[in-house]
């Protein structure tokens, strides 16, 4: 529409002051109006909600934009958790324009109240966002996982501990549940069942008694997030597992019988191992019984070849039995045990003669006690008995000897007459010389004088 309008101006002065006009004279103007719409703004309806140092787009639209470009102030109450902004922006055809806010590290909370402005040349449009902030799921972490070496068998084996350090990320992600997967990158084959680790990070799997070689597995965490789940796992981490079959080890015998101080050859040990070299294997061996067999009187000869020679030297004044136990160590510390018992007997040693010197007896028919017979104590089954050298053979006529069960020596006079009887004796036991045991005394001279009854009469 147009109106027209007349103005004229008035000045302060009164018309009474001479011949002064205050008034000055009309003049017309006209006044076009025009209509047009003024900016409308829309954005979004529901909370905006975001993840903790991410980036999340919203889209504005408007109507009766006016202008080249789009202002959009972005001015949250609280900026603590995302910060204040300012955009330059073009809308398109449709009238669209979009925003990409960034959520700042480690700040979360919400619903924050935030004022979106949008204005063009003319006009500006004021909307109320609400904007929720997200915890980010952080992955979780651990140490460990190292290489595992384990001797070949069908057992299951177990690594309490393997992974350690396990962590499910910050602190306000400790009621997360932390879990692992496992996969076998090669040598499956080497597996009788596929490898796993548990929550607590024990490493478990079985092989078989036939797996000789290497094995590469991959390791990695997994929490159970759900707010962010692309955040929920670790990186892998890779470990290797190799399977190393035991040495074997063959003695040739397992029950061995010597005498004290005498070497028993025990013969060929035989060593054997797949993987490692028999210069690499060691023999090493315990003694349940040092004081009969010392550990360095074992020998074993040809070390570093897969035949061993081994002999044994007990020593002297003891015997009895002593278990020798074998261990064959390869380059991995895989073992392979055998064993032996080794019975050591006892040498016989010679009897002892004490004799009560000089010696008298009453005849007709006396006995005396002439001394007596000991021997080794370890044998409660041995007897004595007696070697006599008359100096005259005649004097057996008048004196006999014997021996008790217990060793006691007696003489007993043979006739009424008095005579002294010079003679030598030594005695014997009944152990034997074997392994050079002696059973035989020195010899030991005595007189045994006669005491005729008859001239005391």
């Amino acid at each position: 529409t147009t109106e027209i309008y007349t103005l004229s101006l008035h000045d302060a002065l009164p018309i009474s002051i001479g011949p002064n006009v205050n008034v000055s004279a009309w003049k017309s103007f006209a006044i076009q109006l025009f209509s047009r719409p003024v900016l409308i703004a829309t954005g979004p309806t529901d909370t905006v909600r975001l993840v903790e140092d991410s980036a999340t787009t919203i889209s504005f639209s408007v109507q009766n934009f006016v202008g080249s470009s789009l202002s959009v102030k972005f001015a949250p109450v609280d900026t603590s958790l995302i910060s204040s902004h300012s955009w330059m922006l073009v809308p398109d055809a449709n009238g669209k324009v979009s925003i990409t806010l960034q959520g700042k590290s480690y700040a979360y909370g919400g619903p924050i109240t935030t004022i979106a402005t949008l204005s063009d040349s003319l006009d500006a449009a004021n909307l109320i966002v609400p904007v929720t902030i997200a915890a980010r799921n952080h992955p979780p972490s651990f140490g460990g996982a190292p290489n595992v070496v384990v001797t070949a068998s069908a057992t299951t084996k177990s690594f309490p501990g393997w992974v350690d350090s396990i962590s499910a990320g910050p602190y306000n992600e400790v009621s997360q549940k932390v879990s692992f997967q496992v996969q076998v990158v090669d040598g499956a084959s080497l597996f009788a069942t596929t490898p796993l680790v548990d929550a607590s990070g024990a490493l478990s799997f079985a092989g078989k008694s036939t797996s000789s070689g290497l094995a590469h597995i991959q390791v990695r965490a997994m929490d159970d997030d759900s707010v962010d789940p692309g955040n929920r796992s670790s990186v892998w981490k890779t470990a290797s597992i190799y399977f190393n079959q035991a040495p074997t080890l063959a003695l040739p015998t397992h029950t061995l019988s010597t005498w004290e101080n005498q070497i028993a050859p025990v013969g060929t040990a035989v060593v054997y191992d797949l993987e490692t070299s028999s210069a690499h294997l060691s023999l090493s061996w315990t003694v349940s019984d040092s004081t009969i067999l010392p550990h360095d009187s074992v020998y074993v000869s040809s070390s570093g070849n897969t035949n061993r020679n081994v002999a044994m030297h007990p020593i002297m004044h003891r015997w009895g039995s002593a278990k020798v136990i074998f261990t064959v160590t390869d380059s991995l510390a895989a073992t392979a045990v055998d064993s032996l018992v080794l019975t050591v007997q006892p040498l016989n040693r010679a009897p002892k003669l004490s004799l009560n010197v000089p010696a008298f007896l009453y005849s007709y028919k006396a006995s005396a006690t002439l001394g007596s017979i000991s021997w080794d104590s370890i044998s409660t089954t041995q007897t004595g008995r007696l070697e006599v050298q008359w100096q005259n053979l005649s004097d057996t006529q008048y004196l006999s000897l014997a021996v008790s069960g217990n060793g006691v020596v007696t003489a007993t006079s043979k006739l009424d007459t008095a005579v002294s009887v010079s003679l030598k004796i030594r005695a014997h036991d009944s152990a034997g010389t074997a392994a050079g045991g002696v059973d035989t005394s020195a010899w030991s001279s005595l007189t045994v004088r006669i005491v005729d009854t008859r001239s005391e009469e």
